[in-house]
């Protein structure tokens, strides 16, 4: 039989944490997360696995929810799923959050009131609504849920291991053909590419290492902890960085190839909190290719190991094929411009600061 649970807390309590914990890791479930990234809120679709901006600056296709101002188009779209019949089909369906403007028969009232409809008529399954502990009562009058459970944030198992270790790979770039000199030691604002990575990586509290070849790996005055690519992943390109990482590190990894100097901590932390929330994968993409990840800014679970390595055993050779097969957690930032690639002298010579 379908239910309803409410799960109810203080604002800020970790109510949408303990929600990605619990369900990163699980398929069939539909709906929408919220969480603050870097005092932003965004929004996890569920069924696609993508997040992207819900809050925005002030401009006029905006809704207004106290302080707080948020993209129409995203919220529309929350809307529409609510109300789409493949919804149904999924064994979780989670609405974070209902409040304030849904009590105002605004929001998601309408579509929230035909999801509730229709669950009743579902066999099995079990739809989360997300509700501030001070609004409990009023939501569950509005919306007549009287039989639904409220349940608390430790209701909630983690779905992963919290003990393995978290550290950032820098890949150094390989044999830079197309460049003609090694990525990794290009100055950027005076400053090597991978010393700026270290920084960021340093103030984040990620140990940092250096993914590189054999030759690279004996280099003078490079400072930093070095991984050399081990033959057993030979001629791979970064996926022979990676595993050889992964096998010394035995650790999550967070990996950066070294041709992205607009990249910047910003979203670096946005990465570092998605990686917390124990999704094996996550990648950013860009705005007019949604569905095409960015496959050397990305965190990538220990866990994903044994399948990498099965991949590679298999003649897989393309870190991005192999983020494309397994459906990662995909981001989509407004601003995309930090996903640029500088892999050439032309490149590097047209670079300005941001």
């Amino acid at each position: 039989m379908s239910k309803v649970l409410i799960l109810s807390g203080a604002v800020q309590s970790g109510k949408t944490t303990a929600l990605l914990n619990h369900f990163s890791r699980k398929s069939n479930i539909g709906g929408f997360i919220c969480p603050d990234v870097n005092g932003q809120r965004m929004i996890c679709f569920l069924n696609e696995k993508r997040v992207i901006p819900l809050q925005i600056a002030n401009n006029e296709n905006e809704i207004s929810i106290g302080r707080f101002t948020f993209d129409k188009n995203v919220f529309n779209k929350a809307c529409a799923i609510l109300v789409d019949a493949s919804t149904l089909d999924n064994e979780f369906v989670i609405v974070d959050e209902v409040g304030p403007l849904e009590l105002k028969e605004q929001g998601y009232y309408h579509s929230l009131k035909i999801l509730l409809e229709n669950w009743e008529n579902k066999k099995e399954g079990t739809l989360i609504l997300v509700i501030r502990e001070h609004l409990v009562n009023e939501v569950i009058a509005k919306f007549d849920l009287k039989n639904a459970s409220v349940i608390k944030k430790e209701d909630l198992d983690v779905e992963f291991n919290l003990d393995v270790s978290l550290n950032a790979l820098i890949l150094a770039g390989g044999e830079s053909s197309r460049m003609k000199s090694d990525k990794f030691l290009l100055k950027y604002d005076g400053v090597e590419q991978y010393k700026r990575l270290y920084s960021d990586f340093d103030e984040m509290k990620l140990p940092v290492f250096l993914s590189c070849n054999e030759k690279q790996y004996h280099y003078k005055n490079v400072d930093i902890d070095r991984i050399a690519d081990h033959s057993d992943f030979a001629d791979a390109g970064p996926l022979t960085g990676i595993l050889s990482a992964f096998e010394k590190l035995q650790s999550d990894l967070i990996i950066v190839g070294c041709d992205y100097p607009l990249l910047g901590k910003v979203q670096l932390d946005i990465l570092k909190q998605f990686a917390g929330y124990g999704f094996d994968e996550v990648a950013f993409v860009k705005s007019d290719r949604p569905n095409i990840v960015e496959p050397l800014i990305c965190y990538l679970s220990f866990q994903t190991l044994t399948q990498l390595k099965k991949f590679y055993s298999e003649g897989g050779r393309s870190l991005n094929k192999y983020l494309q097969q397994v459906n990662p957690l995909m981001i989509e930032l407004s601003d995309d411009s930090f996903l640029k690639s500088f892999d050439t002298p032309e490149d590097y010579h047209s670079y300005k600061l941001p």
